[in-house]
Formats: C-alpha cells, sequence, structure tokens
C-alpha cells in the first residue's frame, strides 16, 4: 500500500506533490493537488495497466 500511494502522484500527473513519510499527512498532500490532475498521464498509466 504504501508503494502505490508513493506512485499515485505520478499515475495522476498531479504537480507540485513532495511526499514525506507520514502515510496520512501524504493522502492529504495528494488530495490538495487533485486539481492538477493531468489527462494524459491517467491515459497513459490506463493503458499501461491495460497492456500487462
Amino acid at each position: 500500500m504504501v508503494i502505490a500511494l508513493l506512485q499515485l502522484p505520478d499515475f495522476l500527473g498531479l504537480s507540485g506533490v513532495a511526499l514525506g513519510d507520514s502515510t496520512l499527512h501524504n493522502l492529504a498532500l495528494i488530495g490538495q493537488a487533485l486539481p492538477t490532475l493531468s489527462v494524459a498521464e491517467i491515459s497513459v498509466g490506463l493503458v499501461t495497466l491495460a497492456a500487462r
């Protein structure tokens, strides 16, 4: 779960997210960065997952 959480900002294309050591704090940071979602990066991530 921790590894997946750390990869989530890259998968969603979130910008300006500097994750730390606290899981709850990281969840809050990801939640705050949701307005910066990148549809292009999400699409690439979904295609990559579907191809596996």
